[in-house]
């Protein structure tokens, strides 16, 4: 099941005795979360219906909270907050005494169980059967990029601001995939410049910092443009954060942006859809900018010329890793490759 479905579930006045949180997403999770404990407890007047989980529980413990009645109240909520009940290396007695918890919860009594691990083949499968037929087990994952824009929109639209799609596109780029993430910048934009109606790229630029990704990709867009001073100096500033971001992984993300513009291209001319590449690439929704990006970088160049510097970028990749030659010397290389 997804959010979308949970929504319609509760809106439905569907409530079931167990919910399984996993996922990528923490933003969607809390706001179900914080949405099914509310219509449970509605009626709780006490506030001694609710037992939150931070660290694994004993066997009894557990079995305290969820089997004893609630206090002044119809329901109650156990919720199990991110301590690994699910995970397939929890101990023996526990999982057990978990599992036949499932098989048989209490009417009264509503279990939440929030997860961090995108992928459900790392839980226990007895303990996840004994889960999925008990309640809804609820994926989380970051919103795509189309769904991104809209929610964007709407919190700059509770500030009374307007963006323009391109700035949009390049905020989120810049910002982690996490809705939270987009938040925090959206506030701060909103917040810097309370006068003035639009929010701009100079803003953005100015407010929201940037990743060690954006400013390798700022080297890349340099070197595929033959921009070689811009791009050595790019470098010379890249070097004084070695301790921080090591030359191979620098080296990496050049290769990465040079493959994926490569990439970009060949699927845009056989109209291939900006989401598919995205996939192909394994890319991350907030990086959906990169594809128009890639595809507009990829004009005019020559593909065989792109393709050879991606020859060299397994050439160099080689040696890097087998010490024949440095990081930063393989980066020089490619800048004066494409500077041809």
């Amino acid at each position: 099941m997804n959010s979308k479905e949970l929504k319609k579930r509760l809106a439905s006045g569907i409530i079931d005795n167990a919910y399984l949180f996993y996922g990528e997403e923490d933003y969607i999770k809390d706001t179900y979360i914080n949405l099914i404990k509310n219509t449970v407890l509605q009626d709780d007047i006490t506030g001694m219906n609710f037992t939150r989980f931070d660290e694994l529980p004993t066997v009894d413990e557990m079995l305290e909270a969820v089997e004893s009645a609630p206090f002044m109240c119809e329901k109650k909520v156990v919720m199990f907050n991110s301590v690994g009940i699910m995970s397939s290396s929890l101990k023996k007695d526990l999982k057990n005494a978990f599992t036949d918890v499932l098989s048989d919860i209490p009417d009264y009594t509503v279990i939440i169980v929030k997860e961090h691990e995108s992928d459900k083949k790392a839980f226990s499968k007895p303990v996840l059967t004994a889960f999925e037929k008990a309640g809804s087990v609820i994926e989380s994952n970051y919103l795509s990029s189309a769904d991104m824009m809209s929610f964007a929109n709407k919190q700059f639209a509770k500030y009374n601001k307007k963006i323009t799609r391109e700035d949009m596109e390049y905020l989120l780029y810049l910002c982690d995939s996490s809705i939270n993430s987009v938040l925090r910048e959206v506030e701060k934009l909103a917040m810097y410049n309370k006068e003035s109606e639009i929010v701009t790229r100079k803003e953005i630029d100015l407010l929201v910092k940037k990743s060690i990704e954006d400013r390798v990709f700022s080297l890349s867009d340099a070197i595929i443009n033959k921009n070689s001073k811009t791009a050595f100096e790019i470098l010379e500033e890249l070097k004084l954060l070695k301790n921080q971001h090591p030359a191979n992984m620098i080296f990496a993300l050049v290769c990465d942006h040079i493959v994926g513009m490569y990439v970009a291209a060949v699927n845009s001319k056989e109209r291939v859809p900006n989401d598919v590449t995205l996939r192909i690439l394994d890319y991350k929704p907030n990086r959906a900018f990169l594809i128009k990006k890639y595809v507009n970088q990829a004009s005019g160049k020559s593909r065989a010329k792109v393709k050879e510097l991606i020859h060299l970028c397994s050439e160099l990749d080689f040696k890097i890793k087998n010490s024949l030659v440095d990081p930063y010397y393989a980066i020089e290389q490619l800048i004066v490759k494409a500077g041809e």
